[in-house]
């Protein structure tokens, strides 16, 4: 697969390649430590936002708007006060793409989203 520029990349979030080290940073420690798991979605400790992480040390990050904070469960960023999605401007999660019972979380500085499967399914 390759990016919207063509190109060949090894890092893959809402089915097309691109070159992640645009977009990634370095975390704050424990974010993806101890038990670091390529492709794995971490909460910030304050819940403030969440990182989709690329490296021990490195990630994506997406941050929640004010009044909303990290859900796991549901995915993205929640309104604590009615605990529904919210989305950022131009989400792509905001049309429900994951199928199955997919968890959806945006990452919206890479124009991207992912989705998180149960158990049995797999893939984009």
């Amino acid at each position: 697969m390759s990016n919207t520029n063509g190109g060949e990349f090894g890092h893959v979030l809402i089915g097309y390649d691109f070159d992640i080290e645009l977009f990634e940073e370095e975390i704050p420690l424990n974010v993806c430590e101890p038990h670091y798991i390529p492709q794995r979605v971490a909460a910030l400790q304050n819940s403030s936002g969440y990182f989709y992480c690329t490296s021990y040390d490195k990630g994506i990050k997406q941050m929640c708007p004010p009044g909303t904070e990290v859900s796991l469960k549901i995915g993205g960023c929640v309104n604590k006060t009615t605990n529904t999605s919210v989305f950022p401007t131009g989400s792509r999660c905001a049309a429900q793409p994951c199928q199955n019972g997919g968890v959806c979380f945006d990452f919206s500085s890479a124009d991207a989203y992912l989705c998180h499967c149960p158990l049995p399914y797999e893939g984009l």
